[in-house]
């Protein structure tokens, strides 16, 4: 019995929108620039860039990953801020309990919610040995700018414990932007000198060589372990016959690039990026064979990824 035989067809990982997830040459540089600011002793910063195009998929790669100098892990929490009615303090210290699991009530004061994040902050750094700690602080364009006086806060309580806080915004281009705009008010001086001196922009795939690279994921994993690659499972004739995902690379390259121009888009996002090939590995390719792969077939699958609603249309 084969290995396609033996598996849940549905359980396959890319069924799941969230199931499969690639190593890019963009997470790979933000990993880098995280790990520069950490080492040169920077408080915080800003990762920005358009929306889907990958930045928290990054961010769940790599929020576990950062060390020291000396190779020891930094313990970090994530959370994304929701968008509210409401723009208190409160309301994102209790955000803050939620993505950690901290128990409260809607009496709970906010001196009361300060106090429990800390505590939780300190402990989280005792009991992994580290005098360092991260926040992640995503979606961070729907914080008001008082918010931010709650990151301020925390960094000078920690500091006090002798234990150091970076934070990570992480925002969507322009709307983030026009936020540290408004730091740069006298009243707001202390948050824009810890955490919104460094900057870094996000971006999606920005050549063939990078297209490629996650190509070549798609050509080697698999489903299970001992089971079909990806490509194998859904095009099993075709790649007994010595066919790869990553051979389209440049063809795939240059039909983005064609669409994406007179659109204004800079890059592809890692949204549309998987939406598109998933497209083409699960229906169009299956469906009219290798021969008939493309322009016309690449276009069809870009539209139906969601890159330009106003021009979805779906291939014959």
């Amino acid at each position: 019995m084969n290995a396609k035989a033996q598996v849940n067809h549905s359980q396959h990982p890319l069924y799941n929108p969230h199931g499969f997830i690639l190593e890019t040459l963009e997470t790979q540089q933000l990993e880098e620039v995280l790990h520069r600011w950490m080492w040169n002793g920077a408080t915080g910063g800003l990762v920005f860039g358009e929306a889907r195009i990958g930045k928290t998929q990054a961010l769940q790669q790599l929020k576990n990953s950062l060390c020291t100098r000396c190779g020891d892990p930094i313990p970090s929490i994530y959370f994304s801020v929701a968008q509210r009615d409401t723009t208190t303090i409160a309301s994102i210290y209790r955000l803050l309990c939620n993505s950690i699991n901290l128990s409260h009530s809607r009496r709970d004061r906010t001196d009361y919610l300060s106090d429990a994040v800390v505590h939780y902050l300190a402990d989280l750094a005792d009991a992994s040995g580290s005098k360092t700690l991260v926040i992640y602080i995503d979606e961070m364009q729907r914080l008001h700018v008082k918010q931010l006086n709650i990151f301020a806060e925390l960094y000078d309580r920690l500091k006090l414990l002798n234990i150091h806080l970076m934070c990570v915004f992480v925002g969507n281009d322009p709307e983030c932007l026009d936020l540290v705009k408004l730091t740069q008010r006298s009243a707001y001086a202390h948050v824009r000198g810890r955490f919104l001196t460094q900057f870094h922009r996000f971006e999606g795939l920005l050549s063939a060589s990078g297209v490629r690279r996650c190509l070549e994921q798609y050509d080697t994993a698999r489903y299970p372990k001992d089971g079909q690659t990806f490509v194998e499972y859904f095009l099993p004739e075709a790649v007994a016959n010595g066919f790869t995902l990553s051979s389209t690379s440049s063809i795939l390259w240059g039909c983005f690039c064609e669409y994406a121009k007179p659109l204004g888009i800079r890059s592809w996002g890692m949204q549309y990026f998987t939406s598109t090939i998933n497209c083409l590995l699960l229906d169009f390719l299956p469906r009219h064979g290798i021969e008939n792969f493309g322009q016309e077939m690449v276009n069809a699958a870009l539209n139906l990824s969601g890159i330009d609603a106003s021009r979805v249309r779906s291939i014959s």
